[in-house]
């Protein structure tokens, strides 16, 4: 399930990730703004009523790696310098999770779409 939304300078991209194929989920929303030179990236998360501690939901995104250990927070994005990688990224993220699929091999569309916010990662400014 992956919705985009877009406006001229803001994409809205949603989607769920399971942490190693468990029950277990996070539906997340990833808004880009897009910036002359930048695109400026953040991260809300929604977790299942079912999980009714802070500590649950954690566990979810440090099992993710979206979880800072040395702030004791949640990643919540980052800016990046636009470019032709990086806009590819951006492109890539923001598809629907059939379109994902149908580029990404072998690799389920939830696993390659966290390798591409993990990869946005080590672009950051």
């Amino acid at each position: 399930m992956s919705s985009i939304t877009t406006t001229k300078e803001v994409i809205n991209n949603t989607f769920i990730l399971h942490p190693n194929g468990s029950d277990d989920y996070v539906t997340i929303t990833c808004e880009i703004t897009i910036k002359k030179t930048t695109y400026i990236l953040d991260y809300k998360y929604t977790f299942p009523e079912k999980n009714n501690t802070i500590q649950q939901n954690m566990s979810i995104l440090k099992k993710l790696e979206l979880y800072d250990n040395d702030t004791q927070a949640p990643y919540e994005g980052d800016y990046v310098y636009k470019n032709g990688l990086t806009e590819q990224l951006i492109k890539y993220i923001c598809m629907s999770d059939t379109d994902l699929s149908k580029v990404s091999g072998n690799i389920h569309y939830e696993s390659y779409r966290l390798s591409i916010i993990k990869s946005i990662q080590l672009f950051w400014q």
